[in-house]
C-alpha cells in the first residue's frame, strides 16, 4: 500500500513537472489566475459558510469563468497529451488543498478577509474587470507558470467584426468595372446594316471572228 501510494505521488510530482516545462501565453496565464481566484472563493465559501456569495459570483461571471476554464482544459492537453485530463484534475486538487492549508494559517482573520474579496468581486462588471483584479490578487499556484518567450508568443486572432468591416472597406474601395454593353442593339444593328453592292465583274472582250468582218 505505502508502495502504491508513493508511486501515485511521484506520478503527480513527474506530470506536475512536465506541465511547468510548457510555457504559457499571455492568456492562458489570465486563465490561471481566475480560476485559481475561483477555487479560493469556493474554498471560503466552504470553510465560512459564505455559499450564497459564491453562488451570486458564479451566476454573475459563469459564461466567462466557463470560457477560462475551457483555456486551461485545452493547455493541459497540448502540455501533457493523454494524460492533460489527469494532470488538471491534480492541479485543481493541489489548488484547493494549498488554499486549505493558507485558511488554517490565517485563522479567524480568514473569513473576514474572504468576505472582504466578494464584496469587492460581485462589486466588478466586466470580465475584463475580474481579470484585473484576480491578476492583482493572483493566488498561489501548485506548479510554475513560465512565460512563453516573445517569439513562441501565438499571434492574436483579429476581431471577426473588425476583419468584416476591414473587408467590407476594401471591397468599396476598389473601382469597380465599366459595364458591359448588352448584345442586343449591337446584334440588330448587325442586321440592319446592308452590305455594301459589289462590283461586277470585268467581262472579257469580245472575240472577233470573220463573219463578224
Amino acid at each position: 500500500m505505502a508502495r502504491m501510494v508513493s508511486g501515485v505521488m511521484m506520478a503527480f510530482v513527474v506530470g506536475s513537472m512536465a506541465s511547468a516545462e510548457s510555457c504559457v501565453q499571455p492568456f492562458e496565464q489570465t486563465a490561471f489566475n481566475v480560476i485559481g481566484m475561483k477555487s479560493a472563493l469556493m474554498v471560503g465559501a466552504l470553510s465560512c459558510g459564505q455559499s450564497p456569495q459564491y453562488d451570486a459570483f458564479m451566476k454573475q461571471f459563469q459564461p466567462y469563468l466557463l470560457a477560462e476554464q475551457h483555456v486551461l482544459d485545452t493547455y493541459f492537453r497540448h502540455a501533457d497529451g493523454m494524460y492533460g485530463q489527469t494532470q488538471e484534475d491534480n492541479y485543481v486538487t493541489q489548488l484547493a488543498n494549498n488554499q486549505s492549508a493558507a485558511s488554517l494559517t490565517l485563522g479567524q482573520t480568514y473569513c473576514g478577509d474572504n468576505a472582504q474579496i466578494f464584496t469587492e468581486v460581485l462589486a466588478l462588471n466586466t470580465p475584463d474587470d475580474l481579470n484585473q483584479y484576480a491578476t492583482a490578487h493572483t493566488p498561489a499556484q501548485p506548479i510554475s507558470l513560465l512565460p512563453c518567450a516573445p517569439s513562441e508568443t501565438i499571434a492574436s486572432q483579429p476581431d471577426p467584426a473588425e476583419a468584416a468591416k476591414a473587408e467590407k472597406e476594401l471591397v468599396v474601395a476598389q473601382p469597380l468595372p465599366p459595364p458591359l454593353k448588352p448584345a442586343g442593339p449591337v446584334v440588330k444593328q448587325a442586321r440592319a446594316t446592308k452590305p455594301a453592292p459589289k462590283k461586277p465583274a470585268h467581262k472579257p472582250a469580245p472575240v472577233l471572228t470573220t463573219q463578224s468582218v
